[in-house]
């Protein structure tokens, strides 16, 4: 009899703690996914001078990051949305991107919570860098000189303008 009158009580704990260790497990892959992608984001901030002509391409990458660590099956997601924020700052370039899922509960349905709904956000930053380019033009270069300033011209153009 006792046992009867505890089952509308138990059961729902046992729903949510079960539901709630399957939930946590999506939020830890989805953690290492908005984390993978942040950092994926930050090493792209490289390719080109500006952030209005970077923001595609980091985009593009943030997503193939996020739907390689979250591919379809792993998580019980019914969506994943990502999206993704470029800033700039006193010289600091930061890309935030933020991962939303929402989530099929199995147990917890029966009490009418088909689904919740799980977020993750991360960023990575990165600094411009100063550089100081110092040549020898003292008469130990003897006839190099040209080429010496030529290679150092060649150099510096490789890197952003500014």
């Amino acid at each position: 009899m006792f046992t009867l009158l505890l089952i509308p009580v138990v059961l729902p704990v046992v729903g949510l703690a079960i539901d709630g260790g399957f939930a946590y497990f999506d939020y830890s892959r989805m953690v290492a996914a908005t984390d993978a992608a942040a950092l994926a984001g930050g090493r792209a901030l490289s390719v080109n001078n500006t952030l209005v002509s970077q923001t595609a391409y980091i985009q593009s990458v943030v997503n193939e990051y996020v739907n390689a660590n979250l591919p379809p099956g792993v998580v019980n997601a019914n969506s994943v949305q990502t999206s993704v924020s470029l800033s700039e700052a006193n010289h600091i370039r930061t890309v935030k991107v933020g991962v939303t899922a929402t989530i099929n509960l199995s147990f917890l349905a029966m009490l009418g919570h088909p689904t919740a709904t799980i977020s993750s956000s991360g960023s990575a930053s990165r600094r411009d860098v100063n550089m100081v380019l110092a040549l020898d033009r003292s008469g130990s270069m003897g006839g190099v000189c040209t080429t010496m300033k030529n290679d150092a011209a060649q150099f510096v153009q490789m890197w952003a303008d500014g």
